[in-house]
C-alpha cells in the first residue's frame, strides 16, 4: 500500500486473510480490513480523476 500498488496490496491481504482463517480460524481485524477498504476507495477515486483528466485533454 505504501507504494500505491492496489493489486499487490489486495494480493497480500488475501494471502494474510486465508492464512489467519486457516490457522487460528479468525478473520483479520476491523482496523486492517478498514485500512484495505479505504485504500481501495482512494485508489479508485484517483483512477477516476486521472481518467477524467485524460478525457478532457
Amino acid at each position: 500500500m505504501a507504494e500505491g500498488n492496489l493489486i499487490e496490496a489486495m494480493r497480500a491481504y488475501d494471502t494474510y486473510r486465508a492464512l489467519v482463517k486457516r490457522e487460528p480460524g479468525v478473520e483479520p481485524g476491523c482496523e486492517l480490513s478498514g485500512l484495505i477498504r479505504n485504500f481501495c476507495r482512494s485508489a479508485t477515486r484517483t483512477r477516476e480523476v486521472a481518467a477524467a483528466r485524460v478525457r478532457r485533454a
